[in-house]
């Protein structure tokens, strides 16, 4: 009869131990039930048999993670997303995804980014003792180098259950940082300002446009004629395009350049028209007989200008005649051949 009282008591001192020793360590049930054995298996502990479970909770054992970047080349300062990935059947539990951003982190190195990828197909109550659980692929985020080069980053998981000390497993990746040009727009250059004639073909000269970088440029040129005008550039891409002066008034032409890369400022030109001479046209030649009344005609006289006509005959007439104008001024004066 002592013997089985000595043997109750201690059978309810190990049960009141592991009952406590889950809530002391602030274990949800689920690590109580399914974990705990795995994470304390020993000869009198073992883990259980089901591995899967025990994988569901922390993942111990070899990793097999790969860690992959979005991109093999980035411009300095461009996002740079890693994806962590393991093969495993069981994709989430006691763990987080963490990068670093040398190729052999130390074990007091700090993370410069954090995966916490809720764990949705996890058991209930799977969630380490910090909150974070990731399920994977995971995906980590950060800024590449400003420096151009090759670099090696690190990507880890860490079976962070209970800050007790859990070994990170890392695996490595390259990626370069390139060299970002710094491109100078060019400078457009259409030329000097120009007075013609109407009629007169205008050569505008777009060649003193340049680019400090010594790319080579392409050329756009516009035209804003006066009113009434039909000019058109006879090619808007050439270095010298020329147009055809039509109408009094002031042509604006205006060029862009490319470096292939950007575009310049605008640069203008104005074509300021000088009066040009009006043609006289005092109609045609006619025969007459003595005594008639002669009509002149100057009414296809023209100002290729636009602009207002004023006239003046003069008449020469035979020895001894006394034939005068009736209007020098007019568009159609007469006299009497005498």
């Amino acid at each position: 009869m002592r013997e089985k009282v000595i043997y109750l008591v201690c059978m309810m001192t190990l049960m009141a131990f592991t009952i406590a020793s889950p809530g002391a360590l602030a274990r949800p049930s689920f690590y109580a039930q399914e974990c705990q054995s795995c994470h304390g298996g020993s000869t009198t502990n073992p883990a259980p048999s089901n591995g899967a479970t025990c994988m569901g909770c922390h993942h111990h054992g070899g990793s097999n993670f790969t860690a992959a970047p979005d991109r093999a080349e980035y411009a300095p300062g461009d996002t740079v997303m890693v994806t962590l990935d393991t093969n495993r059947t069981n994709r989430g539990g006691w763990i987080r995804a963490e990068l670093f951003d040398k190729a052999a982190p130390s074990a007091n190195d700090a993370a410069i980014a954090t995966a916490s990828n809720p764990c949705s197909s996890c058991p209930e109550g799977v969630g380490g003792v910090d909150g974070i659980t990731t399920e994977y692929p995971a995906t980590l985020i950060a800024n590449a180098p400003s420096a151009p080069g090759t670099y090696t980053w690190s990507a880890a998981w860490f079976g962070n259950m209970d800050g007790s000390g859990h070994q990170r497993e890392y695996t490595q990746f390259t990626f370069s940082v390139f060299a970002q040009d710094t491109n100078t727009p060019p400078t457009a250059e259409a030329g000097t300002d120009q007075t013609l004639l109407v009629g007169d073909t205008v050569t505008l000269d777009g060649s003193g446009s340049s680019d400090v970088d010594g790319d080579e440029l392409t050329f756009s040129w516009s035209l804003t004629s006066p009113a009434g005008s039909a000019a058109t550039l006879s090619d808007p891409t050439a270095v010298n395009p020329s147009f055809v002066i039509d109408v009094f008034g002031t042509y604006v032409a205006e060029l862009t350049v490319n470096d292939g890369m950007a575009d310049s400022a605008p640069s203008s030109v104005k074509i300021n028209t000088d009066n040009s001479a009006p043609v006289a046209n005092a109609g045609q030649s006619q025969n007459i007989m003595v005594g008639d009344t002669v009509t002149l005609d100057g009414s296809a006289s023209f100002d290729v200008d636009g602009d207002a006509l004023t006239f003046s005959w003069s008449l020469t007439s035979p020895a001894e005649s006394a034939a005068a104008l009736s209007d020098p001024t007019a568009v159609n004066p007469t006299f009497t051949a005498d």
